[in-house]
């Protein structure tokens, strides 16, 4: 989930220009453009889990929701100094749908394998529409049997592109996404083989 946060001296002193970012500047940071530069001096926890950081500028903060449970305060902290609490800075959880799996295509392969999984509810709600690896939150994670994916290429609400991990036999390929895990059926097994299946010619995700 996407969440915007206002206030005021969000960002640190600092500057961006074409995606490089500084710290020992004089003047105030503007904005640090995307998460990938925004990962020093402004940090966001809610309660006690760290936020992913995708902008600031001194007024507003956009980070993707960690997970969490019940009511927490949310706390933002630039150069070691973290906002007071106050009745204003909380956050509360809502109960959401878990993921569900309905198939899995390929359902047979080898480590590597490129695999699309479909189903519903696969990706955080809020503010995300798709995701690369690169953006995905760290809230959404996919596994085959016990062993997780490492590389998840894309996501959607609807699908989550990742490329199989080791294994072998038959196993049940699980989304989890924000603490919850999608139940296991048929439909989401995985079978390892000792040859990779026929190419089945664009990759599942485009």
């Amino acid at each position: 989930m996407f969440a915007l946060i206002t206030g005021t001296g969000l960002a640190g002193n600092g500057w961006d220009f074409g995606g490089f970012f500084r710290t020992d500047h004089p003047l105030s940071l503007v904005s640090c453009g995307f998460w990938w530069v925004c990962s020093g001096p402004t940090t966001v926890d809610f309660g006690t889990a760290s936020a992913q950081v995708l902008f600031a500028t001194p007024t507003e903060v956009g980070v993707v929701v960690p997970a969490g449970q019940g009511t927490v305060p949310v706390s933002v902290t630039v150069n070691g100094m973290t906002s007071a609490p106050s009745a204003a800075a909380q956050f509360t959880y809502l109960a959401v749908p878990p993921p569900v799996v309905s198939a899995v295509t390929p359902d047979q392969g080898t480590f590597l394998t490129p695999v699309a999984i479909t189903g519903s509810n696969l990706l955080p709600q809020g503010g995300l529409w798709s995701c690369f690896w690169w953006s995905c939150p760290s809230s959404l994670s996919v596994d085959f049997g016990t062993t997780p994916a490492e590389f998840i290429l894309w996501a959607s609400p609807n699908q989550v592109d990742v490329l199989a991990p080791p294994g072998q036999g038959t196993v049940d390929v699980t989304v989890t996404v924000n603490g919850v895990t999608s139940q296991t059926s048929s439909a989401d097994q995985f079978t390892y083989v000792t040859t990779p299946p026929p190419f089945p010619g664009p990759f599942p995700w485009f």
